[in-house]
């Protein structure tokens, strides 16, 4: 048998060895099942009373952000920009307003996805948002209800809903932030915003394409007929 028959068959079996282990299927992922919110920046705006961290809901341990009256608790994490990865999560929103003699507390929960420049310079964000009220709907934001879903896309399909050009070179940044942001009244009726994430997922490219890839290449040098000299 000749050596590059050899080389090809030897790649054979290293492809088929390869495509029976498991591999990690993620560039970035967190289910939260290990209690913790690590890795996950929290910023607060001071009032009412918030807090983040992770809680069973809904038949799984899930990240989450809460706020009674004025203020906001929000988690967030960065990505580096390309525009064919894909961003996935399942996120549960929740606001409920409160009402006092005619003046009511709103409320607002959900996601922003942000893209911003290589020294965090913000160049354009998309939201998705469960509101009381459309009045505190955000620009360029989207109502969302308040059953949870998976939320999945491209990042270059969520750039093209925060208004960019996906092949910007100056995007260098993903930053997805989950936030519930509530209020009090001028009587004191407080609203209350809860959102809840889970499966927070960056897939990688498909290992098994790419081995294959490699592969079809050696399949033609192993057809490319040898030079006679």
């Amino acid at each position: 048998m000749g050596g590059l028959h050899k080389l090809v068959l030897s790649v054979l079996v290293a492809v088929s060895t390869l495509l029976a282990l498991p591999v990690s299927a993620f560039a970035f992922s967190d289910d939260f099942e290990d209690g913790n919110t690590e890795g996950w920046l929290q910023t607060i705006v001071a009032g009412g009373v918030g807090s983040c961290g992770v809680e069973s809901h809904n038949g799984s341990q899930m990240g989450f952000c809460k706020q009674i009256g004025s203020g906001q608790q929000a988690l967030s994490i960065d990505f580096t920009y390309s525009p064919a990865e894909i961003l996935s999560f399942d996120m549960h929103a929740q606001s409920i307003p409160e009402c006092s003699t005619g003046l009511c507390a709103h409320a607002r929960s959900g996601i922003a996805v942000s893209f911003l420049t290589g020294l965090n310079i913000p160049l354009g964000t998309v939201g998705l948002y469960q509101v009381t009220d459309l009045s505190w709907l955000p620009a360029n934001s989207y109502a969302i209800d308040d059953v949870q879903h998976n939320y999945n896309g491209t990042f270059a399909s969520f750039a093209s809903l925060a208004g960019l050009d996906p092949a910007n070179s100056a995007i260098a940044k993903l930053s997805i932030r989950f936030q519930a942001t509530a209020s009090t009244s001028f009587f004191g009726s407080q609203s209350l915003a809860n959102v809840w994430f889970d499966n927070v997922n960056v897939p990688e490219p498909d290992t098994s394409a790419l081995v294959l890839a490699g592969l079809a290449v050696i399949a033609v040098a192993a057809r490319r007929p040898r030079s006679v000299s």
